[in-house]
């Protein structure tokens, strides 16, 4: 999968591994990440653990024909850094046919814990990759509001 020019590479986040089990993925305390007063910014984090829920939920689906979405992000932040590298992990709360739940937690470099949460995961069929109603959402697919099965 290419992650050059996306939010990914903005934000120098490595995938490290990504199969049925979880997700795993590292991203450095710097520059890009930090708030203006020098701590772990909130939202860097919450990309993080939605990244690693995605590509864990990717890997439950083809990608041929279907694509999945985080709708939901719930996440709690105990405690921030300032430096050092951090790990965000995701492993699968619930599978469905349209929806996943993951758990998301995401630890500092010396492997306490910083944030937890969960990330739910609409999957959607890729009908119409390609046609010109898909690429005037820019989804790709078709994506409905409805979360609850």
């Amino acid at each position: 999968m290419e992650y050059r020019d996306t939010l990914l590479e903005a934000l120098g986040i490595d995938v490290v591994r990504a199969d049925v089990e979880g997700a795993v993925a590292t991203m450095p305390v710097d520059h890009r990440t930090i708030q203006p007063f020098g701590y772990l910014h909130g939202g860097a984090t919450a990309a993080l653990l939605e990244t690693v829920a995605s590509l864990g939920a990717l890997q439950h689906v083809d990608p041929e024909t279907q694509s999945v979405f985080g709708v939901e992000l719930c996440i709690r932040h105990v405690r921030s850094t300032r430096a050092g590298v951090v790990t965000g992990t995701a492993t699968p709360a619930e599978i469905a046919t349209n929806r996943q739940v993951w758990d998301v937690e995401c630890r500092g470099a010396t492997g306490e814990v910083l944030s937890t949460g969960t990330c739910t995961v609409r999957v959607v069929d890729r009908r119409g990759v390609g046609d010109a109603r898909s690429a005037d959402r820019g989804t790709g697919g078709t994506l409905t509001s409805d979360v609850a099965e």
